[in-house]
């Protein structure tokens, strides 16, 4: 058995999961892609996650290897990574680090482990430029250490935006930086009034990971807060994560019977459907650099209450400040309901084109990788 010549990608944090339609949906186009680039026809892209449960999908291909460890097991996780690279005889190319932190260690350690010494990639996805005027505790002035290192010594940086490159650039002058967005894959579904549940609700949506650099501790504060002011509102939290049980219990204590709703992590054709039932999104992540969830809301013609950050202001010149209103951090119970109100006179078919960049999204992310190595 010959060995694959290899763009790994490395998910120390555990945010991609192979059994995730969306996840799977991203990589089988980034995959399909370099195959398509590379003049053989053999695997070129294999995802490497920590997860809760072991798991090997090499059925497509994309091969998805998830590594069942705990999530602050590092040795285990790298030692299990090593023995999936040898017994495959995967020869890693391009080692694409998932973030600029954990999975930055992980990919620097294997990048030395390694005898051919592959390059990294160091994908960001969160604003940096807004994490570094926010130092409250030592994990974050020890995450914004670690993430200038990872600018300077990776090396290729991708980011998800302009602005986010300019900040790479500032940090690091003669980095390589590539700027390819997260690609949305959802599809807006067919309507079928007849199947329109009626509610009396106002239905308030949180989506995503659920995770607290996603927002889960101000959504639950806003929620507290917004149920002194009125209870015609309902809360639809989708997906899964770390604050999945504290979410259920805190939110529990607050609201009852039909006005939370968790639907877990849901498949990409049931998510568009959920999410289009939806009166009002949060996005409420406190640094937001691109804005996948709010993007797929805005698809579906949901407005959107989110916390200021550039990703946010940059979705609003793209599709209009009707489409997002600004949520203060702080503000007061009556002002939130303002805004809710405000975005329930929201009424548009417009359509918008938020997939129109996929395509040179795929091109520039594959291209960077082939930059990188010697496929």
């Amino acid at each position: 058995m010959s060995e694959k010549h290899t763009v790994v990608i490395l998910d120390f944090k555990g945010n991609l999961d192979a059994h995730r339609e969306d996840a799977r949906a991203r990589h089988l186009i980034y995959g399909e892609k370099l195959a398509s680039k590379c003049i053989t026809n053999l695997v070129n892209l294999i995802v490497i996650s920590l997860s809760d449960r072991k798991s090997i999908d090499k059925s497509g291909i994309v091969h998805f290897y998830e590594i069942r460890s705990h999530r602050y097991n590092m040795i285990t996780f790298l030692y299990k990574t090593m023995r999936i690279l040898k017994r495959n005889k995967i020869d890693a190319k391009v080692i694409v680090s998932g973030d600029p932190w954990e999975s930055f260690i992980a990919a620097r350690i294997l990048k030395f482990l390694l005898k051919n010494r592959p390059k990294i990639q160091v994908q960001i996805h969160a604003d940096l430029s807004e994490l570094n005027g926010s130092q409250s505790n030592l994990k974050e002035k020890m995450r914004t250490i670690l993430q200038l290192i990872a600018i300077k010594k990776s090396d290729q940086v991708r980011v998800v935006s302009k602005k986010l490159q300019d900040f790479v650039l500032s940090v690091n002058q003669s980095q390589q930086v590539v700027v390819a967005p997260i690609p949305i894959t959802l599809t807006r579904p067919e309507k079928n009034i007849d199947s329109v549940e009626k509610n009396s609700l106002i239905r308030i949506g949180f989506f995503g990971r659920l995770h607290p650099d996603r927002g889960t501790k101000s959504l639950l504060k806003l929620v507290e807060n917004l149920n002194r002011e009125r209870q015609d509102f309902q809360i639809v939290i989708a997906g899964s994560g770390p604050d999945e049980g504290f979410l259920k219990i805190s939110l529990g204590k607050i609201l009852k019977d039909d006005r939370l709703i968790f639907l877990g992590q849901l498949a990409q054709k049931d998510l568009a459907v959920h999410l289009g039932k939806l009166d009002v999104y949060f996005s409420l992540a406190p640094s937001e650099s691109y804005g996948l969830g709010l993007r797929e809301a805005i698809l579906l013609n949901v407005p959107v209450i989110a916390f200021k950050s550039n990703g946010v202001l940059q979705a609003q010149e793209q599709y209009g400040e009707d489409t997002i209103l600004i949520l203060e951090e702080g503000s007061s119970p009556s002002h939130l309901s303002a805004l809710i109100d405000q975005a329930m006179n929201y009424k548009t078919e417009r359509d918008f084109d938020v997939c129109h960049d996929n395509e040179l999204t795929v091109e520039n992310l594959v291209n960077s990788w082939l930059k990188l190595s010697d496929f």
